[in-house]
């Protein structure tokens, strides 16, 4: 029993380096939101030439740090574009750092936890005593992420609709959520989520050869508004993305991902 708390206050101390080493990451060099203040303070002096794509990188002035910044553009966006991807980028950012920092608080609460479970084993007389403590604290329980078993099917994990021939997943629960989105959902399915409030992941499942037909889109975005904290809204917004644009950066909330690229669609829930 110490040897197993030794190796979780090595996991959860090492935990908590490589977080920290990524809030310095982010902290050494411009911010997304930064980067897309300073594009927009200098629009004018990025020359668009019609017809022509962006370059590739431009090199503005950096009024936060008075100096020089080299910035990376998508050439077949505008500036202004490319301004708005970086905002984008920073709300992804913001919550990616919330939960870094939770996540360092949460292991700091774990060590102390096991620190503590180490000085009241070593004053227990008994080994009766003993496994009635380990029974009372769960201390042996160290599950993997997922508790689904492997052979279970997808009707028997997720809410499932069928329209126009296509399946649609919908998450159960924010861990439920996890699952489909990690474990069910292939990177040309498309991903579908009411914004800005919690609810289920919607899955369209792909079909080879075939683009999704705005009805199906539009069916699918129905369900994932009606099983939302929108429910009630008379119109609600949706994002939807092919699934290989979102992605679970360690340290996020069960449920909580990340959305690189994105497009909304606007419904009336139903379920």
């Amino acid at each position: 029993m110490l040897r197993l708390l030794d190796k979780r206050l090595k996991r959860a101390e090492s935990q908590i380096e490589a977080s920290l080493q990524r809030l310095i990451g982010h902290e050494e060099g411009a911010s997304n939101e930064e980067m897309a203040n300073i594009l927009m303070a200098n629009l004018h002096a990025i020359e668009e030439v019609p017809g022509q794509r962006s370059p590739e990188r431009v090199e503005l002035y950096d009024f936060y740090r008075d100096q020089p910044i080299q910035i990376k553009l998508k050439t077949d966006l505008t500036p202004q574009k490319n301004a708005e991807g970086y905002y984008r980028k920073s709300k992804n950012e913001k919550i990616e750092l919330d939960f870094i920092q939770q996540q360092i608080e949460q292991r700091e609460r774990e060590i102390v936890d096991i620190q503590q479970h180490k000085l009241a084993i070593a004053e227990i007389p008994s080994l009766k005593a003993f496994r009635k403590y380990a029974k009372q604290h769960n201390i042996l329980a160290d599950g993997g992420r997922y508790a689904a078993s492997p052979a279970a099917t997808p009707a028997e994990l997720f809410k499932i609709v069928t329209h126009e021939g296509y399946t649609i997943l919908i998450g159960r629960n924010a861990k439920n959520n996890d699952l489909l989105t990690q474990r069910y959902a292939f990177k040309e399915d498309l991903w579908l989520h009411a914004r800005d409030v919690s609810g289920s992941h919607v899955v369209i499942k792909y079909q080879a050869g075939k683009r999704f037909p705005k009805t199906v889109i539009e069916r699918a975005a129905e369900l994932a508004a009606w099983n939302s904290k929108r429910r009630t809204d008379s119109l609600c917004p949706v994002i939807m993305t092919p699934k290989k644009f979102v992605r679970k950066p360690k340290g996020l909330a069960e449920g909580q991902v990340v959305v690189e690229k994105e497009e909304v669609v606007m419904v009336v829930p139903k379920g």
